[in-house]
Parts: C-alpha cells; structure tokens; sequence
C-alpha cells in the first residue's frame, strides 16, 4: 500500500497552518480545518521521531509553491490561527477522538515540540 511519509504529512500540516494564516490576513477568515490541523500536528508530533528529519527544510520548499512564508515557529501559532481553532471550538476533533486533549493543551503542546524541530 501506498502512503504519505509522516514527514510529508507533518510538513502539509503546518503548511496548511501557514496558508490559512495568510487567507485570514487576507480575507479575514479561514476554513473550519484550523483545528483539526492542530490535533493532527499534535498527534504527529507526540508520536513520531522527527528529529533527524529536515521538517523545517521541507516546509521552506514548500513556501514558494503556496506562496508562504515561515520566519520563525511562531509563525504556526500566531493570535489569528488560534482565534480560528477556537471558533471551531473543541467538538470538531474531539468528536472523532473523544480521548483527544482539550486544545489549549494541544496548542501548548504543539507548539513546544515545533520549537524544539526548528532549534
């Protein structure tokens, strides 16, 4: 079977994170997928060992294709986003996952693990 390497999918997760930044910027709104690509971010990171991968690097490829920019990890969690994830409020995920966190904690989480990929 065919599949995405976890890599690929972590760095689409934060690239998506970094397009729907850009959309509210620009339009004012995103899509309802902000959450979900937190937990999944989150999941991704609390599971796999992405240390030796070039996460950061896979993502700056990706900039000039989508027409986005990442300075620093902040970028990922920045005020908008998070304003985003939380209109979707915590049912979106947790109705797939029930067991999943509440998002303040895997926003914590999350971002505390990009940090230590981007150092």
């Amino acid at each position: 079977m065919r599949s995405y390497d976890l890599t690929e999918i972590a760095a689409e997760k934060l690239r998506a994170l970094l397009q729907s930044h850009a959309r509210i910027k620009e339009r004012g709104w995103a899509t309802s997928k902000v959450a979900r690509d937190y937990y999944d971010l989150w999941f991704l990171l609390s599971n796999v060992d992405f240390s030796d991968s070039n996460l950061p690097g896979l993502v700056r490829e990706k900039e000039p294709i989508r027409d986005v920019e990442v300075n620093s990890p902040d970028d990922f969690f920045g005020s908008p986003l998070h304003v985003a994830a939380r209109r979707d409020g915590d049912q979106q995920p947790r109705f797939i996952v029930p067991s999943a966190p509440d998002l303040d904690k895997v926003l914590e989480n999350a971002s505390r693990l990009v940090r230590d990929l981007w150092a």
